[in-house]
């Protein structure tokens, strides 16, 4: 699997200005180097964490089709599957009709899902799918959540601190922390180890709660929870999805697989034809049953 950056994000989620407020500073003679200090800790945060803050467009390859209908993308939050083509070993690749997987955005991770037919593994020996992606919160710097934001500029802040080599570097000013509260001070802790400070108190932060809460009684990664479904005798999400057919009006956009009560149950998100989004919980033996 190897995933490549096509097209990169039009702006940052921190302006020059908004930095220069944070590390006090005047004048434009440092606004160049503060804007590559905005680079570098946006890549910092995205690597560590997974995620593209504004929007960009990403190729995902694979050599295989896995043995699942479903799997993981590794980057979030998916605004959408643009394109997927299945390359020969000589000739014009093969383009999915889109009609044939859909893109799971709710989950985290987000989840490419194969639907209905066949599919054919590619003819090149590496690297013969290719999956188009476009993620990111938005292409503003407001659609970024707060508490990214201000990781890249806290980031920003202990860059600069660690460059000052003579006077004593300035404090950062930031509405929620001091510099002081996560070690800003060269002497107080390394640099590394102050970056996983802040990439932790991000993902803390913006994780909406339900996920917390979901983790306790149910397996969100599939990678998990299709072994529980082999070894329990479940049933599985092919022939949930078949029964679903014709005891639902919608599409299954999310399939979570829990257990409650002693019993294993499935967790569905459902789409409408309308777009309205519900949940239904099903017991994950005998789904639909009456």
């Amino acid at each position: 699997m190897a995933l490549v950056m096509t097209s990169g994000p039009a702006v940052e989620p921190v302006s020059v200005v908004e930095a220069k407020a944070h590390l006090r500073v005047d004048g434009a003679a440092e606004d160049t180097l503060i804007g590559s200090l905005i680079l570098a800790s946006r890549l910092h945060i995205e690597t560590a964490l997974g995620l593209a803050l504004i929007t960009q467009s990403w190729r995902l390859y694979l050599d295989r089709w896995p043995a699942e209908k479903d799997f993981e993308l590794p980057i979030r939050p998916l605004q959408s599957i643009d394109a997927v083509r299945v390359l020969p070993e000589v000739g014009a690749a093969t383009v999915i009709d889109p009609a044939n997987y859909l893109a799971d955005i709710v989950s985290t991770p987000p989840r490419f899902v194969r639907t209905g037919v066949v599919w054919r593994q590619p003819g090149k020996p590496a690297n013969g799918i290719e999956i188009d992606l476009t993620v990111g919160y938005g292409a503003l710097a407001t659609d970024v959540p707060a508490p990214l934001r201000q990781a890249v500029i806290r980031w920003n802040c202990i860059r600069r601190l660690y460059r000052e080599s003579v006077a004593p570097a300035p404090q950062c000013v930031q509405p929620q922390f001091s510099c002081g509260t996560l070690g800003c001070a060269p002497s107080l802790q390394s640099e590394a180890a102050m970056f996983r400070t802040l990439a932790t108190f991000a993902l803390a932060a913006f994780v909406p709660p339900a996920v917390g809460a979901e983790a306790a009684g149910c397996y969100s990664s599939w990678s998990v929870a299709a072994p529980i479904v082999r070894q329990e005798g479940l049933a599985t999400v092919e022939a949930l999805s078949q029964k679903a057919q014709s005891n639902i009006s919608g599409d299954i956009v999310k399939t979570t697989l829990c257990k409650e009560n002693g019993s294993f149950v499935y967790r569905l998100l459902i789409r409408s034809p309308k777009g309205q989004l519900s949940k239904k919980t099903v017991d994950a033996r005998a789904p639909f049953a009456r």
